[in-house]
């Protein structure tokens, strides 16, 4: 979730042990895509 925040454009989600999870209210249309190789990046360097 830090990653997220800490990125350009900022990501704020909501985590737990267990996983996190985003609400999707603010965002605008195609941002989608932006949250979706946000979380690829930081998930293949795991």
């Amino acid at each position: 979730a830090a990653q997220l925040a800490e990125g350009e454009p900022r990501i704020e989600v909501f985590s737990s042990e267990n996983g996190f999870s985003v609400n999707p209210y603010m965002m605008e249309a195609d941002e989608e895509q932006i949250l979706a190789d946000r979380i690829n990046e930081i998930m293949s360097a795991v």
